[in-house]
Order: C-alpha cells, then structure tokens, then sequence
C-alpha cells in the first residue's frame, strides 16, 4: 500500500512494532476456505488502520490477502467465501473455539483465490466481513500496485541519493532480524521505541526473520517528504 517516508529517515514508527509483533508461519483453522493461513500481515503491508481494523490486499497471481486481529492461538476463521460482483466479495469468519485462547493479540492473514474472470483484480475490491453477533465490515482491497501515488513535488538536491537511502532504511527496519539499534537508528524518534521492540522481541523470539517489505514506486512529495508503494 501507500506511505508516506520522510526522505533519508524513513518514518516507521507505528509500523516497525506492528510488523515485529506480527508471526509468519501456521496451518490454516479448521473448516477454513482459505487457500492459506498464516499469522502477521501480507507482505509489504506497513499500515494497518487504527491497529485492530481488518485490511485487505489483492496480491499478485489474482489472490485476496485479508487480515484480522485476534488471539494468536485461536484467529477467526474464515468459513465461507462468496463473490457477489465483479467488484466485492464476501468472507463469513466465525471464532475458533477449539482451544483455549491466549491473552495476547495480533493479526493472523488468510489468503483467497480470485477468478480473474468473475472479478477485476486490477481494480479495488469491496470485501465485506461478515460475523456473527456483529454488524459487517467492509474493507477495501488494493491491487498489487495500491493506490495511486500522488503528483510529485520538489525533490531533495540529490534525489537518487534519496531514494537509495530511504530503501535502505525500510530494509533495515523490516528485513532480517537485526539489533535493535540498527533497527531503532532508521526510525524516526526510534529511542522512543526501545522498550516496546524489546518486549515483542522477548514475547516473540526471531519473529522479524519471517517479515520482509519491498520498496517499490515512489514521488518526492517535497525535500522532506515521500510517497510509496
């Protein structure tokens, strides 16, 4: 999806501790439709509402990507998938009640398959969520490229100098399980961040070696500012 960086130091506060506290691996629930099932968010995902909205992501080889928050050990699962038009699906989730849930929250990803033909994965899809008990929510989901960047602005003096470091920077914040001050020195007001990243690293050992964020498209919005995909 869409950031926006300020240019040499990427601003990566919210999400460099959503993305640690975020797992990679698991088998999809029982009963689920969906074609995958893993914990944390889809790949190169850097925002995620408020913290606790679902998100959704059209996913390169026509798959829809959606996220909810829950217990780690016992996530919603998605029990139905139902297109309704060329341009919004439906999900029905229902909660995991076969174990016990732990206290601790985050948000596990369930991957579905798109016919290319009965829906157009190179537009914005609705998705409606849809829960017992609860009024549904609707989601929109992006394709691969997300929205649009906006116009350019006035670039910094040397941009490529720019851009090359931004890259970095979200490569060092997100990609590979690094120390913490390597972590914390590309993230704006990162020292402010110490004890939380140490806390999702106790509560979730070597977590950051299943996350990894590519860099794409990006406009200078102005010397200090940049949007991205």
């Amino acid at each position: 999806g869409r950031v926006i960086a300020r240019a040499g130091r990427a601003a990566l506060v919210a999400a460099a501790v959503s993305v640690i506290l975020s797992a990679g691996c698991g088998d999809k629930g029982p009963n689920s439709v969906a074609d995958r099932t893993y914990r944390g968010v889809p790949a190169g995902l850097l925002t995620f509402g408020d913290g606790t909205d679902p998100v959704a992501v059209i996913e390169p080889d026509d798959k829809l990507a959606l996220a909810v928050w829950g217990g780690s050990s016992c996530p919603s699962v998605p029990v139905a998938f139902d297109i309704l038009n060329r341009h919004e699906v439906g999900v029905t989730l229902v909660e995991n009640g076969a174990r016990v849930c732990t206290a601790d929250l985050g948000p596990t990803t369930s991957e579905f398959r798109l016919d290319s033909q009965a829906v157009d994965t190179g537009s914005d899809i609705r998705v409606v969520i849809r829960q017992a008990g609860r009024q549904p929510v609707t989601v929109i989901a992006h394709p691969p490229s997300g929205p649009p960047l906006p116009q350019a602005g006035t670039a910094p003096a040397d941009a490529a100098a720019a851009v090359t470091e931004i890259r970095a920077a979200y490569d060092a914040a997100f990609n590979g399980d690094r120390a913490d001050d390597v972590v914390l020195a590309v993230v704006e007001d990162g020292l402010a961040l110490r004890t939380a990243l140490a806390e999702a690293r106790r509560k979730i050992p070597g977590i950051a070696r299943s996350v990894h964020v590519t860099v794409g498209d990006m406009v200078f919005l102005d010397p200090g500012r940049t949007a991205l995909h």
